[in-house]
């Protein structure tokens, strides 16, 4: 689910919970229900994408708000200057950890 679109997001997310209902029924068909039916893994899987996708849905839904009060008031959309530290940061430590050398290796054991 990489996309940033919600369209592209809301067809993803109707397409597990159709995935979903179908797998539920397969498992009554089969007799498996209730507390069984809870604990099948794919079933899990499947219900974590779910509530995964709706919880994207609805933090693109809070950033668009967001944005739209912030243009409505007149202002620009700041970004916190903790985060831009912390992407400073995280851009300098790759950028060192590409530049040291590697260890040499280690002698093997004599017995």
């Amino acid at each position: 689910m990489g996309s940033e679109s919600k369209e592209v997001r809301l067809a993803q997310q109707s397409r597990i919970v159709a995935r979903c209902e179908e797998w539920k029924a397969t498992l009554t068909e089969r007799g498996i229900t209730g507390k069984t039916a809870a604990r099948n893994p794919t079933l899990r899987k499947l219900q974590a994408d779910v509530r995964r996708a709706r919880r994207r849905i609805a933090a693109m839904e809070a950033a668009a708000a967001h944005v739209k009060s912030v243009i409505e008031k007149g202002e620009e959309v700041k970004v916190k200057p903790e985060k831009k530290a912390a992407a400073k940061k995280g851009a300098d430590k790759k950028a060192a950890g590409a530049a040291k050398p590697d260890k040499p290796a280690k002698a093997p054991k004599k017995k």
